[in-house]
């Protein structure tokens, strides 16, 4: 899916949209992602190519900083602001700029960890009919008894919620309100808890499959010498790293949301580091495993 940036905008957080799939002047119907904190419009692009329609147009715009706010989305609200409101009013021009030529009924809203309680919060501020919202490990902003009184009308919006059951960030039980809050104000609500997956006992287990699947294809690439094998292991690089990164590509993301607000700025250069780290003993050992086979 091809990807541009969408003419900037004069709003209070200052930013560009990246834009992608049908030119929004052709579009049938449109999507707007919001990325979470700590990360940029082209991370929660990936979600679009999962759901790529023809005739969409697909927009992310980019949070000042990579933080749509500083703080918590539990925090008292006056201690988010004014970035709080600065992007609550950048989505609003957004929506604006795009409803002259696709209707709200067409018009998705999705947002992903802060994204998700900022398209929620809006949405809930904007109630009329959409096309849907969806808000993935989100919730409504505002510290525990924030009056709701939202003005209904969504008049059967879909709405889905998704979340895991123990996340450190989005409380479920903020989840769960949030769903009760937008079917009092007419929506059509969804909602999805993940049971929580174990990741000490993942991580070994993934390096076994890991060392399994290396086994089954190494073991015949071995038998084959010169350019071919050149070729062949070209292949599986690739192959590797599209299903590896269409698979996972958001886990990146979500890795940056659960670290430290100070080090968010650290850990990703980080993580690549140790990944290279870790990777640069392959060189030595492709080169004994070449001389044990005479170079060939």
């Amino acid at each position: 899916m091809g990807l541009t940036y969408f003419e900037s905008m004069s709003i209070a957080h200052g930013q560009r949209v990246l834009a992608a799939g049908e030119p929004i002047a052709s579009a049938r119907a449109a999507m707007i992602l919001l990325h979470g904190r700590g990360a940029t419009a082209e991370d929660i692009m990936t979600i679009a190519s999962e759901v790529q329609q023809p005739g969409w147009a697909y927009l992310a715009p980019q949070a000042a900083g990579n933080t749509w706010y500083p703080n918590p989305f539990t925090a008292p609200l006056e201690s988010n602001e004014p970035y709080l409101s600065a992007a609550l009013d950048m989505v609003s021009k957004l929506v604006e700029r795009v409803e002259p030529r696709v209707p709200a009924q067409r018009l998705m809203l999705l947002g992903f960890s802060q994204g998700a309680c900022l398209t929620l919060e809006w949405a809930a501020r904007h109630a009329r009919r959409y096309g849907a919202v969806v808000g993935l490990s989100g919730g409504l902003i505002g510290p525990d008894g924030t009056p709701r009184d939202y003005p209904d009308g969504f008049d059967e919006t879909p709405v889905f919620l998704g979340c895991s059951d123990v996340d450190p960030h989005i409380p479920k039980e903020r989840v769960l309100e949030t769903g009760d809050i937008f079917k009092r104000l007419g929506a059509v609500v969804t909602a999805r808890l993940v049971d929580h997956v174990n990741l000490v006992l993942l991580l070994p287990l993934a390096g076994l499959i890991s060392a399994a699947v290396a086994i089954v294809v190494g073991l015949p690439a071995l038998r084959i010498r010169g350019l071919y094998l050149a070729v062949t292991t070209l292949g599986l690089a690739v192959l590797m790293q599209v299903a590896v990164q269409g698979a996972w590509g958001i886990v990146p993301v979500h890795l940056n949301e659960l670290s430290p607000p100070l080090a968010r700025s650290l850990f990703p250069g980080f993580a690549y580091q140790l990944g290279n780290l870790i990777a640069s003993k392959n060189a030595p050992i492709q080169a004994g495993i070449a001389e044990a086979h005479g170079n060939n």
